[in-house]
């Protein structure tokens, strides 16, 4: 059965909760229980990219405010900014906020500790996700994958007109951003190839 009758951009499940985009209410972020009910939303602003992080806190970027990240609790109380670095690609995890920056769209970190600051990897970055303590991303045409501090940087695959991977039980799982190619999957260290769909 249908949940909401309003098509939404992104969504993600945190314990008894989905929060997620509407499309038609300028994406601002909102959230409701798993059968549908209590469906609220949680910013008057126009978000971006967004991430629900198990300290309590929505993570998101705030498009009202030029992109620049923000936070909030997961009831939508508190509001911050964190920074005036823009993002489009954002994951809140162990601790720190991983972003590509707006403007250089280098990987960066942000400690939820102290509020520093640092590039990851300086080439540019497409999407970001963390597995098993290390960093996997899309650059250059090539899934990458590195320790959280930017070390051991290595290519775990090609991807040509790769735009966002999604990863399961070990794997990385693509296609290309137009639909056209197949779907493949590779092991997180490159090895196991495989086509999953043409």
């Amino acid at each position: 059965r249908a949940l909401i009758e309003q098509p939404i951009n992104a969504a993600c499940v945190v314990g008894d909760w989905i929060y997620y985009q509407r499309s038609h209410d300028r994406n601002r972020l909102w959230r409701m229980k798993l059968d549908g009910g209590a469906q609220t939303r949680l910013a008057e602003e126009e978000a971006g990219c967004f991430s629900v992080a198990d300290d309590g806190f929505v993570y998101y970027a705030n498009k009202t405010d030029g992109e620049a990240i923000y936070r909030m609790r997961w009831d939508g109380a508190g509001r911050t900014r964190l920074t005036d670095r823009t993002t489009r690609v954002l994951l809140a995890e162990a601790g720190a906020l991983w972003f590509v920056d707006g403007k250089t769209e280098q990987l960066c970190r942000l400690s939820l500790a102290d509020q520093s600051c640092q590039t990851i990897v300086a080439a540019p970055v497409s999407t970001v996700s963390l597995v098993d303590g290390r960093l996997y991303f899309t650059s250059e045409e090539q899934i990458k994958r590195c320790n959280p501090d930017g070390s051991e940087l290595a290519t775990v695959c090609p991807a040509t007109d790769l735009l966002k991977f999604c990863m399961h039980a070990g794997r990385i799982y693509f296609g290309s951003w137009d639909g056209t190619g197949p779907i493949r999957s590779v092991g997180l260290d490159g090895t196991s190839p495989r086509t999953i769909a043409r």
